[in-house]
């Protein structure tokens, strides 16, 4: 999934107002404490008393109570994936603004925030048409953020609607644009989701390394908190892709040749203006590179120690005197597993291996990330009797049905 930008109010005046400032403050605070099913109940408790607000008083006049109210309730719907209930938020502050003749811009990054809850729910058509809109307004004005967030977006929807090679192209521009402008973070995203799309329409692994790097090069140097994000996207193409081995990472003048090769990006200039956090560009890249090591190995430690029920069950149920207990467990758990997306893949891998050698292939497994990849081999590696596993750690299935 493309990394997207919500935009919401984080700063709205704290004054009198009876409580609903007072309100809106708590529930801005809630928010940023990541406590966002709370903030949800909240704002829909309030959304009837919003409607006839008390009188201005002093310098805090009413719509920018509400707006604060309903912004910070669409942010948390936002993130929780209740896009219906964002949508609907969301048409409170637009009809908010309208009623007191906001700005046309105003009003389109407004609108601009209905885009992702439509393209999630599947009307792919009518987001790319706000997105048009909100782009016609942002390019009257000038407004090089929000034109570089719209083409982002736009990127996003194409590549939902399968249209690849447009994702590319529309992301490519969001990048231009955003070298014109002065957020680090707002350039990484854009390297971050090219690299997504490129990976799609099948392009040159070099290129997706070196946009997958960029990204995590400006996060490192600016402590982004989406430096995380970014190394679990790296540690996904370290040892492969698509079953096509990496010898080495690029290194950073690599990087800046490849990435600068597109019309108006300025990776190398921009590098020389982040804050140091380690001096030097491939220090910067060894670095993230050892970080990326540092967790794949965690995650591969933790994940077989959490799949080792099911690796036990498979061995429970693999020969003549197979335990029928331990194999109706294992199809249970295995049918739970295949539901989430993160698993599906393995899931399947790991039928193949239990069906006999005559059913999977050592490319099936390197398909895999390494993670999934090194959970199948001992899977593997426990039915050929290599490893050792806890006979009886099947038996945990038990708890977890």
């Amino acid at each position: 999934m493309a990394e997207q930008v919500i935009e919401h109010d984080t700063h709205a005046e704290v004054g009198p107002l009876a409580g609903f400032a007072a309100e809106a403050a708590r529930l801005h605070t809630l928010y940023q404490q990541g406590r966002l099913e709370e903030v949800v109940a909240a704002v829909e408790a309030q959304r009837a008393n919003l409607v006839d607000l008390p009188a201005a008083e002093q310098s805090t006049v009413p719509w920018t109570v509400r707006e604060a109210i309903l912004g910070v309730g669409v942010a948390a719907a936002h993130d929780l994936g209740h896009w219906e209930q964002a949508l609907e938020l969301n048409a409170g502050v637009r009809q908010s603004q309208e009623d007191r003749h906001a700005g046309d811009v105003e009003q389109a990054v407004t609108s601009f925030n209905d885009y992702a809850p439509l393209l999630r729910q599947g009307r792919g058509l009518e987001a790319k048409e706000l997105l048009y809109r909100c782009r016609a307004v942002f390019a009257g004005a000038e407004d090089l953020t929000m034109m570089g967030n719209t083409l982002s977006a736009l990127a996003d929807t194409d590549s939902h609607l399968g249209h690849r090679a447009s994702a590319i192209d529309q992301e490519t521009d969001a990048l231009r644009l955003k070298y014109q402008g002065s957020d680090p973070e707002a350039i990484a995203v854009s390297h971050y989701n090219l690299a997504n799309y490129l990976i799609k329409a099948g392009q040159d692994l070099r290129a997706v390394w070196a946009h997958r790097l960029a990204a995590a090069v400006i996060r490192y140097q600016t402590n982004s908190s989406r430096f995380t994000t970014s190394l679990q996207s790296i540690s996904r193409l370290v040892g492969h892709s698509g079953g096509v081995p990496v010898q080495a990472p690029l290194s950073f003048n690599d990087i800046c040749s490849t990435v600068d090769s597109l019309a108006g990006v300025r990776f190398a200039e921009l590098f020389g203006l982040l804050p140091d956090r380690i001096e030097g560009g491939q220090s910067t890249v060894d670095e993230i590179m050892k970080l990326t090591t540092d967790m794949r190995d965690a995650a591969i430690e933790e994940s077989i120690a959490a799949w080792e029920p099911i690796i036990s069950a498979m061995v429970a149920t693999a020969d003549k005197d197979a335990n029928a207990e331990a194999g109706r467990l294992l199809d249970d758990a295995l049918a739970e597993l295949e539901k989430q997306h993160p698993w599906r893949e393995l899931v399947f891998v790991l039928t193949r291996i239990q069906a006999g050698p005559d059913h999977h292939s050592e490319q099936t497994v390197d398909n895999l990330d390494p993670v999934s990849s090194a959970v199948a081999r001992r899977a593997r590696a426990a039915l050929a009797g290599e490893v050792n596993v806890d006979p009886t750690a099947w038996q945990a299935l038990t708890d977890e049905a």
